[in-house]
């Protein structure tokens, strides 16, 4: 990891940033001004912050609207989050995703160069990770106030706890399990996915890829979210990213209290009966942060040993 995070310059690895060709289609080396180095981290949490909003947006109107075809769900997500990829791959890195943010982080710490360069390497970029989970759980909070007027307030129904009850109930403790195996494992495969496709040697977190390259990056990783919603959206919504659940979360508390004795009243008696539906415990979305947390880290740390090709 260079001292430059996110400036998305390679770097060849004897001291001398990397010449492209001409006739590659990637963006030029930025000068090593302070001005264009500050224009470059504005550039790129401005576009994690958009992104972020855009996916949350079409997520949760997707995932949360009575009115959506199931069979339709994972499809239009996994596009959404391929589009948004392709869009800010060589700006931001596309991540939108704290987990993703925080497993690309730990997958660039390296120890070829020593333990003092390493812990120097580990400090380095801290700043800009924090501010990227930021911006992009601020868009995840500004997506749902989108979301819930594009679909309105008696068709949108966040929920959390339909899926992990009260951690304090033995019932509600194992389905609680259910969801942090669940989201731990499909985080673990997406966050890898990303690293494969993005990472290279010297790079933080932007890009530097020409047309073909990013699109098939997008591709891939889009794949990864269709398969991953497939997989375990029924046994925990398949959130996979700690800003999403929290802008999930947020949702439920402040929108829909009122209307879920209301939806589910009819499909879903026993549910409504015994209060399950209402406001989730802060506990639930603990489970949910810390899964999602542990499958980026994971795959990070495995992308350090290189099996995944990464490296």
């Amino acid at each position: 990891m260079s001292d430059d995070a996110l400036g998305g310059r390679p770097y060849n690895g004897e001291g001398e940033t990397a010449k492209f060709n001409e006739d590659d289609e990637v963006r030029p080396a930025a000068g090593g001004g302070f001005m264009d180095v500050m224009r470059e981290k504005t550039q790129a949490l401005l576009c994690e912050f958009v992104g972020s909003t855009m996916f949350g947006t079409i997520f949760m109107v997707t995932m949360y609207n009575k009115n959506q075809n199931d069979q339709s769900i994972p499809l239009g997500i996994g596009a959404a989050y391929l589009c948004v990829v392709f869009i800010g791959l060589n700006v931001s890195g596309g991540h939108y995703n704290p987990a993703v943010t925080l497993g690309y982080y730990v997958s660039q710490v390296s120890m070829a160069n020593g333990c003092v360069q390493c812990i120097k390497d580990v400090f380095a970029g801290w700043v800009m990770m924090v501010l990227y989970m930021g911006v992009q759980t601020a868009g995840y909070f500004l997506s749902t106030i989108i979301a819930r007027l594009i679909v309105g307030k008696k068709d949108f129904i966040p929920y959390l706890n339909q899926y992990c009850e009260d951690p304090g109930d033995k019932d509600g403790a194992e389905d609680c399990m259910r969801v942090v195996f669940a989201e731990i494992c499909v985080t673990f495969v997406l966050v890898t996915v990303v690293i494969c496709a993005t990472s290279k040697p010297g790079i933080d977190f932007a890009a530097n890829f020409n047309k073909p390259e990013m699109g098939a990056a997008a591709l891939t990783i889009g794949f990864a979210m269709i398969s991953g919603i497939a997989m375990a959206g029924t046994l925990s919504m398949a959130l996979l990213n700690p800003g999403l659940t929290i802008g999930v979360w947020f949702g439920q508390d402040a929108f829909n209290k009122d209307n879920y004795k209301q939806d589910y009243d009819e499909i879903n008696q026993m549910w409504v009966n015994d209060g399950k539906f209402g406001k989730s415990p802060f506990s639930v979305v603990l489970y949910y942060i810390i899964a999602q947390f542990i499958g980026g880290v994971a795959a990070g740390l495995l992308a350090i040993t290189g099996i995944t090709g990464s490296h």
